[in-house]
């Protein structure tokens, strides 16, 4: 039996300009649409979740950094959905002091991430959610290299 990992959804939480993106990667994407509506930051966080690398994200050095610009919040994350033969979980990205992963073991549900009010919650308020729904999340992963290994298998 294979072993895939299929890209299968991308959530964007105030990230950039955007304050909710949810878009499904099934077949053929195209992105079409008003500027400043977040269609490159859709592509940018494609880029980033295969090479979790910052820096080849076309972002010229005259403007803010990805951490920066992307992640200017709190409550700022980036959440990845992927699919195996065994099911789906997330990837959470976040920024505590600098970019940061956790992996949690199941599909995206946006009750993880907001309150009653439509709100955004902080870090510690989603992570609160997770535990108490008895969901388990990998620790911090702060590296690049140790994003890939685990996402890959390696």
């Amino acid at each position: 039996m294979t072993n895939y990992r299929i890209l299968h959804r991308i959530v964007l939480i105030n990230i950039a300009n955007n304050k909710y993106a949810d878009v499904e990667m099934n077949g053929n994407t195209c992105f079409v649409g008003t500027n400043n509506y977040g269609k490159t930051s859709l592509q940018r966080a494609i880029l980033f979740f295969y090479s979790a690398n910052s820096r080849g994200l076309g972002i010229s050095q005259s403007q803010k950094p990805f951490e920066e610009h992307y992640f200017r919040y709190e409550n700022s994350y980036i959440v990845y959905e992927v699919s195996t033969e065994e099911g789906n979980f997330f990837v959470l990205v976040y920024r505590h002091n600098k970019l940061n992963f956790r992996f949690v073991d199941s599909p995206y549900d946006p009750d993880f991430f907001f309150n009653e009010q439509d709100e955004a919650l902080k870090f510690n308020e989603v992570l609160k959610k997770l535990e108490k729904r008895g969901v388990y999340f990998s620790n911090q992963i702060d590296t690049f290299e140790r994003y890939r290994n685990v996402l890959y298998g390696t």
